[in-house]
């Protein structure tokens, strides 16, 4: 949790709430603290999530609490299906090439910039090889062709989906 002055501070957490890697990759978990003590403590406001996709141009970035810097970008395309090892995700966000994340982004949110809201939660990306594995995504297009982006493509899951559960 970043604060207003962008320390990172450790948010006390007391269990998963939900997780899945079906059609997209996420984890929630529940703060033992209320938003109101957060913001108090942190004196910091929560994120929104975003309630729709993604439009296709947004800049975004990329923040990462792991290395406590970011990227900045553009929504590049949706990829209907990425693929990566046994693992199948709908809807995935594509970033343009200049957004240069590595090990220890995953999770992070992927804000719209300029705003407090998450469209995304930063999950893959190509470490070089052409044959959908562990961390090597493609992508699938509506006919079932696999289609290779690249060496450093990188990808997030939207969180729309979730907006209307949480």
């Amino acid at each position: 949790l970043f604060d207003d002055n962008k320390k990172i501070n450790k948010l006390p957490l007391s269990r998963v709430i939900y997780a899945t890697m079906k059609d997209t990759d996420v984890t929630f978990y529940e703060a033992t603290m209320t938003y109101a003590e957060i913001e108090k403590q942190f004196n910091t406001e929560a994120f929104v999530l975003n309630d729709e996709l993604v439009r296709l141009g947004t800049e975004i970035e990329v923040v990462s609490g792991y290395w406590e810097i970011s990227t900045i970008c553009e929504a590049e395309a949706i990829a209907p299906v990425l693929r990566e090892d046994v693992y199948v995700w709908r809807n995935a966000i594509r970033y343009s090439s200049k957004c240069m994340t590595k090990g220890g982004y995953s999770g992070s949110p992927v804000v719209e910039k300029n705003t407090r809201t998450v469209v995304g939660l930063h999950n893959t990306g190509n470490n070089g090889k052409l044959d959908c594995s562990d961390m090597n995504p493609c992508e699938q297009d509506e006919t079932g062709v696999l289609i290779f982006r690249g060496l450093n493509r990188r990808y997030a899951q939207q969180v729309y989906q979730f907006y209307g559960c949480l």
